[in-house]
């Protein structure tokens, strides 16, 4: 027959052994909490604020900026204005970042690049310290493509922005070639077509659009996009960029099949900045360039 004593003794290892789990269910939750932040799992109330705190450096309608880009983003202008989940500050003249400097920019989520040729030195440094630092940038169309202590060259080739971005203006490209942009078009006989590379990229499994899909058959595309858009000649750059997708289309200029880049990203080693690029207005297509900030930016 057992005695009180052994019940004791029960209950004493019950309560070692429960003082024992106590460190491990700390840093379970711990890892939950961290999980859900960074968008690897979805747990509503661990959920952080949903709004992206978004920095135009730039003008994205293109109708005030000192040196204006011929690749413009109204309709992200529109969306993103209108979308709760954005938070938007917009800086169309640049000097103010010579002097706010970068720590302006950490304030921020994501950075986007727009409406704008020419960037000073200064604002480059700042803005290649903030991709440095782990920083989201998305680029769009031939914004930053001008340097004025390099006028000799197109491109971001140059300054602290160089190797950070994945793409790169293509070689023996004319001065002529990024004035007039080319533009890709459907046709009778052709429809623009958005393809994934990467089927096993983020944006291709949560976008739920198929691979090869016509731009007038994705849902949420703006109609003006499907009827054409237009595209710098640019090839994946020296510092490891990769294309997510490509957009098919004839040629405006030629009248022959064109396939251009649709999307390519580099991310830095170690989480050391991510830069997404669009050489087309991302606000074409609402849902892909939600999901490209969600995968940028965990947790949105």
């Amino acid at each position: 027959m057992a005695e009180w004593s052994d019940y004791e003794y029960r209950e004493e290892g019950w309560k070692k052994y429960l003082e024992g789990l106590i460190p491990l269910i700390i840093l379970i939750l711990i890892g939950v909490i961290i999980a859900s932040r960074m968008g690897w799992i979805d747990i509503p109330f661990l959920r952080r604020d949903e709004r992206v705190r978004v920095a135009v450096l730039g003008d994205l309608r293109g109708e005030q900026a000192n040196d204006p880009a011929r690749i413009n983003a109204p309709y992200l202008a529109s969306y993103i204005e209108g979308d709760h989940r954005y938070e938007k500050t917009e800086w169309t003249d640049l000097e103010v970042l010579e002097f706010a400097g970068q720590d302006v920019l950490d304030d921020f989520d994501l950075v986007i690049l727009a409406g704008e040729r020419q960037f000073s030195p200064r604002v480059k440094e700042e803005i290649g310290g903030y991709i440095s630092n782990g920083g989201k940038v998305i680029l769009i169309g031939d914004a930053a493509i001008h340097d004025e202590n390099r006028p000799e060259v197109i491109g971001w080739e140059v300054g602290d922005l160089a190797g950070t971005f994945p793409v790169r203006i293509s070689p023996n490209v004319k001065r002529g070639d990024i004035d007039d942009p080319e533009r890709i078009i459907s046709t009778q006989d052709r429809n623009l077509t958005f393809s994934f590379i990467d089927t096993n990229h983020d944006i291709y499994e949560r976008a739920g659009i198929g691979y090869g899909m016509d731009l007038d058959e994705i849902e949420d595309v703006a109609p003006e996009c499907a009827e054409g858009i237009t595209s710098l000649p640019v090839t994946t750059g020296t510092g490891g960029g990769d294309i997510i997708s490509v957009i098919s289309g004839i040629s405006e200029r030629t009248n022959q099949t064109k396939t251009i880049i649709g999307i390519a990203e580099r991310e830095g080693a170690l989480g050391r900045g991510h830069v997404m690029y669009f050489p087309y207005d991302p606000g074409c297509m609402p849902t892909i360039f939600d999901e490209a900030v969600r995968h940028m930016v965990r947790g949105f």
